[in-house]
């Protein structure tokens, strides 16, 4: 009985918002891909047309905007928009200035004198480790489900790496903008926006161990190993060695003393405004716009402020139960019209139900725009149970809305 009971409030629970919010704007699901991923046509043949489905499956398409030179990136960038409108497909466009800057080791090269790339002058656009660009780091690390190694943090506000994200970024959005406004207005629920960061937390998607640059030329199967899960509850070092000087200094908020909490919140905010009113400048509107905060606590405010829709990470417990997630506090401070849950997964979960019985909860949160999933495996199209549950959610939220 108690049971029972139980399934009854959690329908209630879940079923009482979606019917009051069924004739209301309109929601997406998205699978993620790579900029060189294009799904539209097999998303079509797995889902079928999505024009008159309460909540759209589409694609998010992921430009890590330093990654590849910028032509190629335009190339795909229109590529992308020209299937989603050629199968009637929904698009999220995902911009990162961040985390990949393979392709511009012109402005992080400060000590491989054999490449022309190299400049003495790089230490003033990567990361320190003090005061002192005499401290400058040339090697990072994350961990998206194996430590890796990655190019060095950027000094995210000297002048040539803003100059460098100010180009990329305009002529990215500038293609979106483009496309959009010649886009018919029939067709405009095609196009859900652009997620302008990725997911910010200093120090979590790019940390630094203690005398890292001695690694740089070491086996990185001898580089030690850091739980971020946990470790970057522990500010403001993240449990590695704390960064932040250079953006610090250079933005103005702080040029001496020690480096507090408060500090890389403030770094973070500060950082998330400025890509979000570059964005806003190239022609796009907040309600299209999105900024992807990660981390814990007040990590989780930087994507509050005027110009974009915050989003945020939802996995583990956040995931199957998302009203309780803790971005869901910061969330009540926004005035935004929307909001994001920007990365999304069960991971291995088999049942069906529980997928579907997760997005409902998702979706039943006021001004939710979209939930994007990140698969376990890195494959588009994820495992069958997460497949049969989306399109149970689908049929749910149709049943709903008819």
């Amino acid at each position: 009985m108690h049971l029972k009971l139980t399934c009854v409030l959690q329908f209630i629970l879940i079923l009482l918002p979606l019917t009051l919010w069924a004739k209301g704007y309109e929601q997406y699901f998205f699978l993620n891909g790579a900029d060189w991923q294009y799904n539209y046509k097999a998303l079509r043949e797995e889902f079928g047309p999505q024009r008159d489905q309460r909540v759209k499956v589409g694609q998010a398409a992921m430009f890590y905007i330093f990654e590849r030179p910028l032509e190629r990136l335009e190339q795909e960038l229109r590529e992308h928009l020209r299937q989603a409108e050629t199968y009637e497909i929904p698009i999220l466009v995902e911009l990162d200035p961040v985390t990949f800057t393979n392709n511009v080791p012109e402005l992080w090269n400060w000590w491989d004198k054999s490449y022309d790339s190299y400049h003495p002058d790089n230490k003033k656009n990567v990361e320190w480790t003090s005061w002192s660009s005499d401290d400058a780091v040339c090697i990072g690390w994350l961990n998206w489900g194996r430590q890796m190694r990655i190019q060095p943090m950027m000094n995210l506000f000297s002048k040539a790496y803003r100059a460098a994200v100010k180009e990329r970024m305009n002529a990215l959005l500038g293609i979106v903008t483009d496309w959009y406004g010649k886009l018919e207005t029939e067709k405009r629920w095609l196009f859900c926006g652009v997620k302008v960061t990725g997911e910010l937390a200093f120090g979590v998607n790019n940390w630094f161990f203690p005398d890292g640059n001695a690694l740089l030329h070491e086996p990185e199967e001898n580089d030690p190993v850091l739980d971020m899960g946990e470790s970057m509850k522990i500010m403001p070092s993240r449990g590695a060695q704390t960064i932040g000087y250079a953006s610090l200094a250079t933005s103005g908020i702080r040029r001496k003393g020690d480096i507090t909490a408060q500090d890389i919140y403030r770094l973070e905010r500060r950082f998330s405004k400025e890509i979000g009113r570059l964005a806003r400048r190239a022609g796009l509107p907040r309600r299209l716009l999105f900024a992807h905060a990660g981390g814990v606590g007040e990590d989780l405010g930087s994507c509050l402020h005027s110009y974009a829709c915050p989003a945020w990470s939802f996995y583990h417990h956040d995931a199957h139960f998302p009203a309780e997630a803790e971005a869901m506090k910061y969330l009540s401070r926004s005035d935004a019209p929307y909001f994001g849950v920007a990365e999304f997964s069960l991971w291995e979960e088999p049942d069906p139900e529980r997928w579907a019985a997760a997005l409902l909860r998702a979706y039943a949160i006021e001004r939710c725009r979209y939930v994007a999933l990140f698969t376990s495996t890195g494959d588009f199209l994820p495992e069958s149970g997460a497949k049969q549950g989306i399109r149970q959610m689908q049929q749910k939220m149709n049943n709903i809305n008819d």
